[in-house]
């Protein structure tokens, strides 16, 4: 069934798929795809993982979180957009330059310092 489109569904799916052919990048197309996936993530089961941040090597939203032995002497830079942390990233070393954005806020300290923190990732089950 296409989401708020019940009538859509009582069209052969080679119709629809012509029509779509013709008009792929109609708005209507985006809202279906859209809707689909909303209604695949809200209803796919939901876990949460708790691991101290760090031995987290890498992350970046959407996907899993890799991890790595524990290096006092190493970096974590925690990157935040609009949506919240977008990323965390694990450095060898200080980064050097401006460091500036007009669209991410970055956190950078040591993994010494942030020896108490967990990190609370959720994780979707995928079909």
């Amino acid at each position: 069934m296409r989401l708020g489109f019940p009538r859509l569904s009582t069209l052969p799916s080679e119709l629809v798929e012509r029509v779509r052919q013709f008009s792929p990048q109609a708005l209507l197309w985006r809202y279906i795809s859209v809707s689909e996936l909303a209604a695949r993530v809200s209803s796919a089961p939901e876990t949460q993982s708790v691991v101290p941040l760090s031995s987290v090597g890498a992350w970046k939203r959407g996907e899993d979180f890799i991890s790595c032995p524990s290096s006092p002497s190493s970096f974590i830079r925690i990157v935040m957009d609009l949506d919240g942390i977008a990323k965390v990233q694990r450095l060898p070393a200080h980064p050097v330059g401006p460091g500036r954005s007009d669209a991410m806020a970055y956190i950078v300290e040591t993994e010494e310092y942030l020896s108490g923190v967990m990190a609370h990732f959720k994780v979707r089950a995928t079909s």
